[in-house]
This record gives structure tokens, C-alpha cells and sequence, in this order.
């Protein structure tokens, strides 16, 4: 059984859909709205690690943004079918780059170098960008059926849940091979490796893991649509957004 030392509850967001601490700060993408229609009024919030706000619209004039992710000090976050990236000392967007046919830009992961890598998961594809000499490109797009959804580099490799089919696989960076490493789930959404093992969330209501001895517990539930969620290991802090709900929660946990 896992145990919740303390738990900071934050209202306030407009759907949130990914929660990821950076630098000392938490970053929090607000759909604000309808995940699919171009309104403009999605923004990007910066709290502290305590859930206060530093600013509640700290990245703005984005439709429906998702994912998020970093490269040196620009954060970069998926919105419909455009990857947006911002200075993180100011919110100025420094990169705007559009995606021929995607319907649904999901989550973003990145190598920390030059690469993003983004999901869509009504197209079932991931994306592949690459950042060179101050210019943002797509370099390739694969197929990944079964609606990609949560996405992380580790190592040369992604780590994919999918929405539709509920499964868990490891894919190495040039997408030759792909293990499956979990199935029989709903909806997963957000995931995230740990030194422990894998976490990944579900519209079930629940966080899983994949311990790294291949065992698969339950780590928290009862949650309102655990978004994409994201873990600081130095802490044991887990970042949950519950999209439907408004609102994020800060667990530590004992483990």
C-alpha cells in the first residue's frame, strides 16, 4: 500500500491536461475548453512547488494545449496540430510550427538535445521534430495504432500508452521495434519513468506502475480523470491534472 504523506490540492485550472515541474516551477497546460476547437484562449500557468500561482496565464493565445515539454529554457507544448515554444523567462513564444494533417497533437516528450517527440492519437501517429540553428521542423511521422496518447524519452527509447487499445510499449528512437509491456487497460493517458519503474495514468480513475521487476501494482485511485501526470524523483512528488474536475493535485508519497 503506497502512503500519502501530504496532498496540495489546486482549483483554479481551466482543463487541465498536463501537469510537468521544471526548474524550481510547475507548468500546467489549460485546454480551457473544448480539447479540439482553434478559441485561442488556452494558456500555460506557473505555480511553485507549494501550488500557488506565479502566474495564471504565463504562456497565452493557445487553442487547446496538451502536452509539454523542454528543451534548455524553452518549453515547448502541443496545441491541435502546431508545436508551440515558449522563453521560459518570460512566455514569449520563440517557435511556432505547424503539422501537415493532424487532427489531435497530444503529448510531447523531448531527447533534452534537438528532438520532440509528439503524439496524436486520433491520426495514430507520433511526430518527430528537430531543432536546429534557431528553426523548428518536422523530420518524421510514424504510425502507431491504437491511439498514442502519453509519450517519454528514456534512454534512446519512447515509452508509449495508447488511448484506444490500453496498452503500455517501450519503442526504440527509429521506431524499428516495439515491445509490449502492458495491456488490458482503459483510456491511458499520461505516463512517466521513474526510478522505480513506469507510471502511467487511466480515465479509470487510476495511477499504475510497472515495477521494474515486470510486477504491475495500483498505485493511487479514486481520481477524477488523471490526466497527464508527471513524477519528481528526488521528492517522491507525484503531478496529477484531473481534466474534468479543474483542478491539479501535489501528492508525496512514501515508497
Amino acid at each position: 500500500m503506497i502512503l500519502i504523506l501530504f496532498s496540495i490540492v489546486v482549483q483554479g485550472l481551466k482543463t487541465p491536461e498536463s501537469v510537468i515541474f521544471y526548474k524550481g516551477y510547475i507548468y500546467v497546460s489549460n485546454v480551457n475548453g473544448s480539447p479540439n476547437r482553434k478559441d485561442g484562449n488556452g494558456y500555460i500557468s506557473k505555480l511553485d512547488l507549494k501550488g500557488n500561482f506565479i502566474k495564471e496565464k504565463f504562456a497565452y493565445n493557445l487553442n487547446a494545449p496538451k502536452g509539454i515539454g523542454f528543451i534548455d529554457s524553452v518549453l515547448f507544448v502541443s496545441d491541435i496540430d502546431r508545436v508551440c515554444g515558449f522563453n521560459i523567462k518570460n512566455g514569449q513564444k520563440i517557435y511556432e510550427t505547424k503539422i501537415k494533417d493532424a487532427k489531435f497533437l497530444n503529448d510531447i516528450t523531448s531527447n533534452n538535445i534537438n528532438t520532440i517527440y509528439v503524439s496524436d492519437n486520433v491520426m495514430n501517429k507520433i511526430y518527430v521534430l528537430k531543432l536546429k540553428n534557431g528553426i523548428l521542423k518536422l523530420a518524421e511521422s510514424y504510425n502507431f495504432p491504437g491511439g498514442p496518447n502519453g509519450l517519454f524519452y528514456s534512454n534512446g527509447k519512447l515509452i508509449v500508452v495508447t488511448w484506444i487499445s490500453g496498452k503500455v510499449f517501450y519503442v526504440d528512437s527509429s521506431f524499428a521495434r516495439k515491445k509490449l509491456l502492458a495491456s488490458g487497460f482503459k483510456q491511458l493517458d499520461g505516463v512517466w519513468k521513474t526510478k522505480g519503474g513506469i507510471i502511467f495514468s487511466s480515465w479509470d480513475g487510476n495511477i499504475y506502475e510497472i515495477l521494474n521487476n515486470g510486477k504491475i501494482i495500483k498505485l493511487l485511485s479514486r481520481l477524477e480523470s488523471p490526466a497527464d501526470i508527471s513524477y519528481i524523483d528526488s521528492l517522491n512528488i507525484i503531478l496529477i491534472p484531473e481534466f474534468l474536475d479543474n483542478k491539479i493535485v501535489i501528492e508525496k508519497l512514501e515508497k
